[in-house]
């Protein structure tokens, strides 16, 4: 299996435009199972949306597929909303159920699994944390502080997949 860190230092980085190869244009970066992602700390290490991300459909910042830690960062939205807006959350539980329903068993981590998001400040951003469907086992959201425009977590679930009903273990 994979795994690892990846380290943002001390900065600004800049997610601007999301057709970029590696990213998939609804996801984001998808984040292999296995794969942490550490700022060097809320106050300097900083990732800013800008609102071109999202210009073609409603784009998540990260997809975390489980086993991972998010720790050390102040995600920011540049985009100011407006009540009619519409944006992907910041960080994604879990890939879109359809696509993981529609891919064969040995590439799929259908349950996503040992997540931890701590220690960081989610700034003017739509929603911070969303999942897309799949089931949540052992999820971890300690010492952050969310200042989101629409919502700060949006764990419900969707009602079509019958494939892996939804729940948090």
């Amino acid at each position: 299996g994979g795994g690892g860190t990846v380290y943002f230092g001390p900065g600004t980085w800049d997610l601007i435009a999301n057709d970029q190869p590696g990213v998939d244009v609804r996801e984001g970066i998808i984040i292999p199972d296995g794969v942490r992602l550490r700022g060097a700390g809320s106050s300097l290490t900083r990732v800013d949306r800008h609102p071109q991300w999202s210009e073609r459909v409603p784009a998540t910042a990260f997809t975390l597929v489980g086993h991972t830690v998010v720790s050390g960062f102040r995600f920011r939205d540049l985009q100011v909303y407006q009540p009619r807006d519409s944006a992907g959350p910041f960080i994604q539980l879990g890939e879109d159920f359809q696509r993981v329903a529609a891919t064969p068993t040995a590439t799929v981590v259908a349950v996503v699994s040992e997540v931890t998001i701590t220690g960081n400040i989610f700034d003017k951003t739509f929603v911070a944390v969303a999942d897309r469907g799949l089931p949540l086992n052992r999820l971890f959201i300690t010492d952050n502080t969310f200042g989101a425009f629409h919502s700060a977590l949006e764990l419900g679930g969707n009602r079509f997949n019958m494939t892996y009903p939804f729940r948090i273990d």
